[in-house]
């Protein structure tokens, strides 16, 4: 699952995103930014933290995007300048709508959030869920 490999899974509400420009010479992957407000944490932050999220702004695939207001389900890796990356593309976000967690694939992050997180918390502790 995602969450092993990944320094930070939490419930987040995307605060806002902003272009990073295209100077392409800079040899940046990424293009955007997206603040992030942890609603709640799951590994790698606490409920409160706001941290950093680099993403393609879709000038290359796979990627996944970000909009302001989203709240989803984000599963994160520390880059070096300590802002985070979507961990493995399109299974690093799943999307939340009301109670529920909509990931891009059939299985585990779908279903009620609170059923999801439970499962991402029994795997993390080593317990099959």
């Amino acid at each position: 699952m995602v969450a092993f490999c990944s320094d930070l899974t939490a419930v987040a509400e995307i605060t806002s995103v902003a272009s990073q420009g295209t100077n392409f010479q800079r040899g940046r992957e990424y293009r955007s930014l997206a603040n992030l407000k942890i609603i709640e944490g799951i590994k790698g932050c606490k409920t409160g933290d706001t941290v950093l999220l680099e993403y393609d702004n879709g000038l290359g695939c796979p990627n996944v995007l970000y909009s302001t207001g989203e709240r989803c389900l984000v599963f994160a890796c520390l880059m070096t300048n300590g802002h985070y990356h979507t961990f493995n593309t399109y299974y690093g976000k799943a999307l939340i709508e009301g109670d529920t967690s909509k990931g891009v694939a059939e299985g585990d992050l779908n279903g009620k959030l609170e059923a999801v997180i439970a499962r991402i918390k029994g795997i993390l502790d080593g317990n099959k869920i």
